[in-house]
């Protein structure tokens, strides 16, 4: 994707919005800096960008161009998915979203061994403390 491009989408919907880079960044929770470098095509912009559209209220597929909707719902377009998340959630959901059954079922599995691991590994490390 073209950063300049994508610079040029973000700038014109903030003008659009009444905001400021300050304002903008402020609400995003960002640096001014970061929100310039964006609009001009010097920094990328990673999982920032989900903090941005949100705060726009557009979608961060309309600011990345893949999209002349602006609308606010997420790739995947799914309904179930609650309004309340973080951007980082979302990114995940639709990450997740993109894979093949297979590899979401392989995915969840190895979360849930980790999980238990990390379980394991807490409740020895707390019983050797206690026998100290």
């Amino acid at each position: 994707m073209n950063k300049e491009t994508l610079g040029e989408r973000l700038r014109a919907t903030r003008k659009a919005k009444h905001l400021t880079q300050a304002q903008l960044a402020q609400k995003a929770h960002l640096s001014q800096g970061t929100i310039g470098n964006i609009e001009s095509g010097i920094r990328g912009y990673g999982e920032s960008l989900l903090d941005i559209a949100k705060v726009l209220g557009v979608s961060a597929e309309y600011l990345r161009m893949e999209t002349d909707d602006p609308g606010t719902e997420p790739a995947s377009n799914d309904s179930n998915v609650p309004g309340n998340l973080t951007a980082r959630q979302i990114a995940l959901l639709q990450l997740f979203d993109g894979l093949t059954s297979k590899q979401q079922d392989e995915y969840f599995r190895n979360l849930e061994n980790t999980k238990q691991a990390n379980a394991e590994l807490i409740e020895e490390l707390s019983q050797k403390r206690q026998q100290k």
